[in-house]
């Protein structure tokens, strides 16, 4: 029984039931413009339930990540890329 009532919580079914329960709107929102993000942006945790859509980030996105991994991680740390860790 308490398998079955697990399962039945986790389900992605239920988790867009439960909608905002899964979002971070509320951190988002109040951190996008100290992480150099303007404008309105879903921050849901809930999508379409399938593995893998979101392995390719624009361009734009990739050049933010990679300035903001040199002007705070390398200038502390010497590392030039999360895969040295």
């Amino acid at each position: 029984a308490t398998v079955a009532r697990v399962a039945a919580r986790t389900s992605l079914a239920a988790m867009r039931a439960a909608g905002p329960k899964y979002d971070d709107h509320f951190v988002f929102h109040r951190l996008k413009g100290q992480i150099g993000i303007a404008g309105e942006h879903r921050a849901s945790k809930v999508r379409q339930g399938t593995v893998g859509r979101g392995a390719a980030l624009p361009a734009s996105v990739r050049r933010m990540l990679e300035a903001r991994w040199r002007d705070t991680v390398f200038r502390r740390t010497g590392l030039p890329a999360y895969g040295e860790l």
